[in-house]
């Protein structure tokens, strides 16, 4: 892991994601890049009708001097000897986010979130299951102020499918940096079939054909799958949930809807995603 990306509009979950993508980076030797998107959407929001004046050179040397300022001030009050450097951009906040991971061959993007509930001014919060659903490297998605070196327990909610190499070998090196028990986790509900011992069988194949180590196999019965893994991952305590999503048109995914999104909306512990590749 070379280079790490944390999208900033300096609001504490922003704050607080860089300071996890800090913790991740002082293990990984990796680069920070932390890039401030100034969102023309929203900008025509707050400063209709005077927008002229908004996107000015004036306008635009002050907002990018303050930039500067507040990413001083988010530096010094997490002092560390992590490489770490500023981008700022004008334009679509998911569009431009997705031009930088290409551009500064990004190997894991680390967001603040703010749920479902957020605040409207809070754009990277009310943004990161765009980032979850369309990134092509990992995202965390981080809810609150939380510590590396506290994840100790990873719940993997899988359907033990055996094309996935990509996503495995980048969980298992998150498994590895972190030290961490893995839970594979299958969620029953009405609508699946095959009896607790098939599906055990199928998870044991599971661990086998992808060299897995440090690991539990967990079979929970709920009425669905995104109750199931919240429940589950709030009874044994987890740290962290590991996720695949594809993305296809049509929020096609692993999982039935838009399962991980709804999950990076609505639980309260830093989420791990990967986006299957086609």
């Amino acid at each position: 892991m070379k280079r790490i990306l944390v999208p900033c509009d300096f609001s504490l979950p922003a704050q607080n994601a860089f300071a996890f993508a800090i913790d991740i980076a002082k293990i990984t030797k990796a680069e920070i890049i932390v890039l401030r998107v100034f969102d023309l959407a929203f900008a025509y929001e707050v400063a209709s009708p005077s927008l002229s004046s908004y996107l000015s050179v004036e306008a635009t040397d002050k907002r990018a001097k303050e930039v500067r300022q507040e990413f001083d001030i988010m530096k010094l009050a997490n002092s560390s000897p992590v490489e770490s450097r500023l981008i700022t951009a004008t334009g679509s906040l998911t569009d431009t986010i997705l031009e930088v991971i290409d551009k500064e061959k990004i190997d894991l993007v680390v967001m603040g979130t703010t749920g479902a509930a957020g605040l409207r001014e809070v754009l990277i919060g009310s943004h990161t299951e765009k980032i979850v659903r369309f990134s092509k490297v990992p995202v965390i998605a981080v809810p609150q102020d939380v510590e590396l070196k506290d994840i100790k327990h990873i719940v993997l909610p899988s359907t033990l499918e055996l094309n996935q190499v990509d996503f495995i070998s980048q969980l298992k090196e998150l498994q590895s940096v972190l030290n961490a028990v893995l839970w594979i986790l299958v969620i029953v509900t009405n609508n699946k079939s095959g009896s607790q011992s098939e599906i055990r069988t199928q998870m044991e194949d599971f661990v086998k054909h992808y060299h897995l180590t440090n690991c539990v196999l967990k079979i929970r019965e709920d009425e669905s799958v995104e109750k199931g893994i919240i429940n589950f991952t709030t009874q044994v305590k987890a740290d962290m949930i590991a996720m695949a999503t594809h993305s296809r048109q049509g929020l096609s995914h692993v999982f039935s809807g838009s399962i991980t999104e709804d999950l990076v909306n609505h639980v309260s512990f830093p989420i791990w995603t990967y986006t299957i590749k086609k």
